[in-house]
């Protein structure tokens, strides 16, 4: 288990196997914590976003499972490779403000500053489930989106 501080100052353990995401909160979420954890719940605590990837990493099983790849605006996400999908292709028009593409993490659509080839590579590495992409020789980017 993960011992973690919520903003109240108690402490909650996390199941590290559960976690399906870490990264750091957004403004409307930073009252909450420092911190937000999405598992069987969405949890905010107050440890820093790598400290809390690094405490979960120890606890798995196969560590190599949960990756990191880069949000435009939030700095690094972790996250479970087995529950997560993509590359998913953004249309040209929403790549602003340092979207480049996304991927599926447990059910939510996560905008990443990486190319699609680093999505592919990274979930590869840690067992997702991967959506082929044109430059890995298979034609489902080939079309405009």
């Amino acid at each position: 288990m993960v011992e973690v501080t919520l903003t109240d100052g108690t402490k909650m353990q996390i199941e590290g196997e559960r976690v399906v995401r870490i990264r750091r909160t957004g403004p409307i979420e930073s009252p909450h914590g420092v911190t937000r954890i999405d598992w069987k719940i969405v949890s905010y605590v107050m440890e820093e976003p790598g400290e809390v990837a690094d405490l979960v990493r120890d606890e798995l099983s196969n560590p190599a499972t949960l990756a990191k790849l880069d949000t435009p605006g939030l700095g690094p996400v972790w996250f479970s490779g087995p529950k997560s999908q993509g590359p998913i292709p953004v249309p040209k028009e929403w790549q602003t403000d340092g979207v480049v593409s996304s991927l599926y993490i447990g059910n939510s659509l996560q905008y990443v500053g990486n190319s699609p080839e680093v999505v592919y590579d990274v979930l590869e590495k840690a067992g997702g489930d991967l959506v082929p992409i044109k430059s890995h020789k298979t034609h489902f980017w080939d079309a405009e989106v």
